[in-house]
């Protein structure tokens, strides 16, 4: 199957646009669901081929404080510069890179597939622990009350709670 974000060379004029839907099947994405995505990317074709623009998408997220799930809206930007030849870089393993150098990717082929770098756009811009709120409470981890629904009545010094019986458990079948 052909991505619907593979650029075949010959057909590209000299600019382009390229405007698409996505989701999580699109770019291959397993660990996040995109529900709604969408490209919009300019595609200047000379001695380099220059994509830029934006990328925008909602993701279904678990808050890591609470446990609820939510929705997130992101919008972010993409820029590759693409040249066809080899990578000076691969018989040189020791050279400096610039930062200019990290947009660059070498290609020999009739063609670039997108979907690569629009997954990593996707996944470097979802936060490793993301919050349903800035203020979110997370939970009791004696009782497991969500804080953010109301105070809990559990005795917290001492502990004995649901969250140390679980940790418990867990030691137990690991030994």
């Amino acid at each position: 199957m052909v991505s619907s974000f593979y650029l075949l060379l010959k057909e590209l004029e000299s600019s382009s646009r390229l405007q698409e839907e996505f989701d999580s099947t699109t770019i291959d994405l397993k660990d996040y669901e995109v529900r709604e995505g969408s490209v919009s990317l300019d595609i200047l074709k000379g001695d380099i081929l220059i994509v830029d623009g934006q990328i925008s998408f909602k993701v279904h997220l678990t808050c890591a404080r609470c446990g609820r799930g939510f929705d997130r809206e992101f919008s972010e930007h993409l820029h590759r510069e693409f040249i066809l030849g080899r990578d000076p870089y691969d018989s040189n393993p020791k050279v400096r890179l610039r930062d200019s150098d990290l947009d660059r990717v070498f290609f020999q082929d009739v063609g670039i597939d997108l979907t690569a770098d629009i997954r990593e756009v996707v996944i470097t811009a979802i936060p490793m622990a993301p919050h349903c709120q800035e203020d979110c409470k997370g939970i009791c981890p004696y009782c497991g009350q969500d804080l953010n629904q109301g105070s809990c009545d559990c005795q917290q010094p001492g502990g004995g709670g649901w969250l140390d019986e679980y940790i418990k458990d867990q030691d137990k079948s690991a030994d």
